[in-house]
């Protein structure tokens, strides 16, 4: 379509400068189009600690064993229960994380000791202490030699957490493993002749206790890792077919691709994926067959199948795609050595 229209700017003798950028722009966003990207999210490491076997777990406040912050202990323990009950992740275009961590629930969060497997339990100690010096700086002055002074005030302060968390077994009461809580934050402002005053300590008692609650709030589960997807157009092979066939094949395709764009945006994989399988059986009638493969190994991926997806990277020869592919398939094996079953939806 651009060669065409180039041809007739040429022809008709109005290939200006404009007309130039004109196409340019049209040929990318041609290219921009080929090219269709699902935004998910993948969980490819195992968290910090795992519960043998998983099992239901009760979460108890952190307990303060100071004055300061002392909604922390209710806010960490909600936030831990939270993530440890999560089920899936509605991250992305993807409507849940089709990972056997996820799907095999592995974790219950329940409301009392007594029906727990495993207890949560801790303390913490937050600090803050802020400081003030005044400093007066003789100078001579250069030209008169006269001395003056400068005024230096610095204000200071420090925040810090420390803390434990402990894994009891519920039906033994014995510590199965403890994990330390600690962060800090400090700061200094020097001024010069006017003192602004003190730094406000509970800003920054404030900013460790959110840093200790985004920090240690997935050591029992994993941590979400953004991916993204470039499902690549299926270009039609003139080489294998008479002409009236490639543009019949060639106007299939790009239904196709119609069709394929819209169940990207609604997020539904396994209709994707069923669609580049269709694709991928016109064999030599596709020019780019090992992009396609690629294709539909992105969609198994996508709905936790690694067997498959495995399948068709190979084909594809993506080793990159591959070895990444790997740390999910661990993740996999992982929970079927904790005895759970992993189902891999099939498209």
């Amino acid at each position: 379509m651009e060669k065409i229209i180039i041809k007739k700017l040429i022809k008709t003798k109005i290939m200006t400068t404009k007309n130039i950028i004109i196409v340019i722009l049209m040929v990318l966003s041609a290219n921009i189009l080929s090219a269709q990207t699902v935004s998910s999210y993948i969980l490819p490491t195992k968290p910090q600690l795992v519960l043998e076997n998983g099992g239901k777990v009760y979460v108890e406040p952190l307990v303060n064993t100071g004055e300061k912050a002392p909604e922390f202990g209710n806010k960490y323990s909600s936030t831990l229960s939270a993530l440890i009950n999560k089920n899936a992740a509605d991250k992305g275009r993807i409507k849940g994380v089709y990972n056997s961590w996820y799907t095999n629930k592995l974790y219950t969060v329940v409301n009392s000791e007594s029906d727990a497997d495993y207890i949560i339990k801790g303390t913490y100690l937050i600090e803050a202490n802020s400081s003030y010096e005044y400093t007066e700086i003789k100078s001579i002055a250069k030209l008169s030699n006269i001395p003056y002074f400068t005024y230096q005030h610095t204000n200071s302060v420090k925040a810090s957490l420390n803390g434990t968390l402990n894994v009891v077994n519920a039906s033994s009461s014995n510590v199965l493993t403890t994990v330390p809580l600690t962060a800090t934050k400090s700061d200094s402002k020097i001024r010069y002749i006017h003192n602004d005053g003190p730094l406000n300590a509970d800003n920054y008692i404030k900013d460790i206790a959110k840093r200790t609650i985004r920090g240690y709030s997935g050591v029992f589960t994993p941590k979400y890792v953004a991916k993204k997807y470039s499902f690549k157009k299926a270009k039609a092979n003139k080489k294998t077919m008479e002409k009236a066939d490639f543009k019949t094949t060639k106007k299939e395709l790009k239904a196709q691709q119609k069709a394929i764009k819209i169940l990207a945006e609604q997020g539904k994989i396994k209709e994707m994926g069923a669609m580049y399988l269709k694709i991928a059986a016109m064999g030599n009638k596709i020019k780019n067959l090992s992009k396609v493969e690629n294709n539909i190994a992105y969609c198994y991926e996508l709905i936790g199948n690694y067997t498959k997806a495995k399948t068709y990277y190979t084909k594809a020869g993506d080793s990159r795609s591959l070895e990444q592919l790997t740390k999910l398939i661990d993740m996999q094996q992982f929970i079927k050595k904790m005895g759970h079953d992993v189902t891999e939806e099939e498209f």
